[in-house]
């Protein structure tokens, strides 16, 4: 991956602001600033889906599960939930579809809820990922004016993403619907962008606020796999920042292409 950590660092060298990647696939990693805490943005939703299924698994959470969404429980930001008038119930595993596929942030605040800030930190501990921890709630400009936010690295983001592919937090079923959620979402402009005849399957989730472009994927082709988290904050340009995740994006493209040409 010689030259493939060239081009990453020559791309992430133009960007004004803190940077986090790490790039990995069975044989090699890249990592710059890999360890590094950042802000989590919308990517701490990977570990929350993560934990829904795994107490689902241990038989403390029923998928089928209704939730009542009340006008009271919606919040802005991303989302379709809090755009609709009527009170309406949806089951737990449409809620983590919201959360990752349109990064709806009522869903996921509505999954904080019932799964338990603890225990979602938990699961992140038990993963050796510690600079991941959810603090607050998602929209909560109260705590985040006081310092308060949600933390992760790129390393972390890494070893979420392996987990899903072939760990075992939970059985093979379960990582595979997680990855194929994972496969619908539609914020696409970030790694995936250029990914535009999709031979090469992408799961992503990405996280935006202001000043902060972050997204993090499986990338797959034949039977190649690779693992990357592009983590950038403290933007004075985000629409660099942007260009910058999709450079890196394509590169890992052209990356695995060559590399199952050769074989």
């Amino acid at each position: 991956m010689d030259a493939l950590q060239r081009e990453v660092e020559h791309i992430v060298a133009s960007v004004k602001g803190r940077v986090s990647v790490v790039i990995e696939n069975k044989k090699a990693a890249i990592a710059i600033n890999g360890s590094e805490r950042t802000t989590a943005a919308s990517t701490i939703k990977i570990p929350i889906i993560m934990e829904a299924f795994r107490q689902a698994e241990n038989g403390d959470l029923d998928l089928k599960e209704k939730v009542q969404v009340t006008p009271d429980l919606k919040t802005g930001g991303d989302g379709v939930l809090k755009l609709l008038e009527n009170e309406l119930s949806l089951s737990i595993l449409d809620l983590m579809k919201l959360m990752i596929v349109v990064s709806d942030n009522t869903a996921s605040n509505l999954l904080i809820t019932r799964l338990g800030f603890s225990n979602i930190n938990h699961l992140c501990e038990q993963l050796g990922c510690t600079n991941t921890r959810l603090n607050l709630y998602f929209m909560d400009f109260r705590a985040r004016g006081a310092g308060v936010d949600n933390m992760t690295s790129a390393r972390d983001m890494v070893a979420f993403l392996s987990e899903i592919e072939g760990g075992n937090f939970v059985n093979e079923r379960s990582r595979k619907t997680i990855y194929n959620i994972l496969r619908e979402q539609q914020f696409t402009s970030g790694l995936p962008a250029y990914n535009k005849n999709e031979d090469i399957l992408t799961a992503n989730k990405p996280g935006m606020l202001p000043g902060i472009q972050h997204d993090v994927g499986i990338f797959k082709y034949r039977n190649e796999t690779v693992y990357a988290a592009v983590l950038l904050s403290e933007l004075n340009d985000e629409e660099a920042g942007r260009r910058a995740i999709t450079d890196i994006g394509r590169s890992i493209i052209k990356f695995m292409k060559k590399e199952n040409a050769t074989k």
